[in-house]
């Protein structure tokens, strides 16, 4: 007997968003350093994964309007339908393998089997690489990605922790009685609070907004990102970033991993819209264009600069840090650090005077209401310009200060050495100068074993400081 499980709301939805140019499926690409041992991984992937997780043994039955889709056992269910091997064309380097991936991409998944494969691409490098690819109606990306790991080992163990795809699913009744329960709190507390019926007002028309660009074609702001949509893909990926980077980063701005990866991305498309703007033929008709432009590309400039003064001062920082400088390196730390203040001061006035002048063209009102817009973004990005050149000033000076602290460790511990020379010298010195003094009565002169006796005390008065400034550790 067949066993249904009715699938969510959620889920449906990921379902029918398939598009030929635009498929919902999670892909994933996984690298060896040796090539992959296939039998052995297909015998992991049965062992924690297709046996673990129903849906990965399940089809997807579409039972109308009314029912909606479910999940149903597959009765001819073989996971070598799923599993594929390609070699990779010569040299089997990155270039190779995206140019592969991209095609195999655009592949849709068969409905007529549980919806998902892996592709080994054998030939990268010294190893090879595996193309997971599997749909989003099986589960979001999280749960997926906690499946995929589930498949790793930890010291010989697996690692255990993949959240269950086949976990609890709400109902539609519960769906709604969620709405309705999220209505009765809402009406509570705009009648407790009354603001609270501005900030939903608010919320609504933003969405509205949303709805409006999903919904009517035209309402979207012109992009280069926008156009007509091909079946063709291109993949990429940029060298991996160590999660501890991004936690600092976002512990430092008190932010969480996500914001920091989506303020990275929308950075990096915000720029490539820009590139691609000044390209544009036709962009320009005034000379008021021509100007504003010219600011926006010094901010850009200006920006890229500051970035470049970061990444230096990362460097010098590391050095500086490690707790052993020399004086050699100290005077090459301290050039550094010079050449890094002059350019960000140079930035910064170079900023003030952009600032000024985008300033005047506001104040003459001598722009249209979209170039008035332009020009308070640039003020916007100079503001934020501003207190990262400040930030750099700090950095350097710290950066000044622990080197010139160490340049002081070096002086003092020269001086150290001569005054524990003078100080353990000292006692011999003052006896030479007592028996050098031939006064009539001194006994020690007519004494057989007087000169003997005067070197022994001598070498003994200097040993015992010494002895006593290494028991103190003043001589480390």
């Amino acid at each position: 007997m067949t066993t249904r499980h009715a699938m969510t709301t959620a889920d449906a939805a990921w379902l029918h968003m398939d598009r030929p140019t635009n498929l919902m499926i999670i892909n994933s690409v996984l690298w060896f350093e040796e090539p992959l041992d296939w039998e052995r991984a297909r015998s992991v992937l049965v062992e924690r994964i297709v046996g673990p997780f129903p849906r990965f043994s399940q089809l997807v039955h579409e039972g109308g309007v009314l029912g909606g889709p479910s999940w149903d056992d597959d009765p001819a269910f073989d996971v070598d339908n799923h599993l594929h091997r390609y070699a990779l064309p010569a040299p089997g380097d990155q270039a190779v393998l995206q140019e592969v991936v991209g095609d195999l991409i655009v592949r849709p998944l068969d409905r007529s089997r549980p919806l998902w494969e892996m592709v080994l691409l054998e030939g990268y490098g010294g190893g090879d690489a595996l193309l997971v690819r599997m749909h989003h109606c099986i589960a979001d990306g999280i749960a997926l990605a906690r499946v995929m790991m589930s498949l790793t080992d930890l010291d010989g163990e697996p690692l255990g922790f993949a959240a269950h795809a086949d976990g609890p699913h709400r109902s539609r009744a519960g769906t709604l009685a969620g709405l309705a329960g999220a209505a009765v709190h809402e009406a509570y507390e705009t009648a407790v609070h009354p603001n609270h019926a501005k900030a939903l007002a608010l919320h609504a028309a933003s969405d509205a907004r949303t709805l409006s660009k999903l919904l009517l074609p035209g309402t979207e702001t012109p992009s280069s990102l926008k156009g007509e949509q091909h079946i063709r893909h291109a993949v990429a990926w940029s060298p991996p970033v160590g999660l501890a980077t991004i936690k600092a980063a976002g512990q430092a701005l008190e932010a969480t991993v996500n914001d920091v990866v989506v303020a990275a991305v929308a950075g990096a498309v915000g720029r490539l819209l820009r590139l691609r703007a000044r390209r544009a033929p036709g962009l320009i008709e005034e000379a008021k264009e021509v100007l504003l432009k010219l600011f926006d590309a010094d901010a850009e400039y200006s920006a890229d600069t500051l970035e470049g003064i970061y990444d230096d001062l990362k460097k010098v920082s590391a050095q500086v840090l490690e707790g052993s400088v020399t004086d050699s390196d100290a005077q090459t730390v301290l050039s550094d650090i010079a050449r890094q203040e002059d350019l960000n001061g140079r930035i910064r006035r170079n900023m003030l005077d952009t600032r000024r002048a985008v300033s005047f063209m506001m104040r003459s009102k001598m722009l249209n209401a979209e170039q008035f817009e332009d020009a308070r973004q640039i003020l916007r990005d100079i503001e934020s310009l501003d207190s990262h050149t400040q930030f750099l000033f700090d950095k350097i000076n710290f950066l000044m200060d622990a080197t010139v602290g160490f340049l002081n460790i070096n002086q003092n511990k020269i001086i150290k050495i001569f005054s524990v020379a003078s100080v353990a010298l000292l006692p011999p010195t003052l006896i030479a100068s007592v028996y050098g003094m031939n006064f009539r009565v001194m006994p020690e002169l007519e004494w057989e074993y007087g000169y003997v006796y005067v070197i022994i005390l001598m070498v003994a008065s200097a040993l015992g400081p010494m002895i006593y400034f290494r028991k103190r550790g003043w001589l480390k």
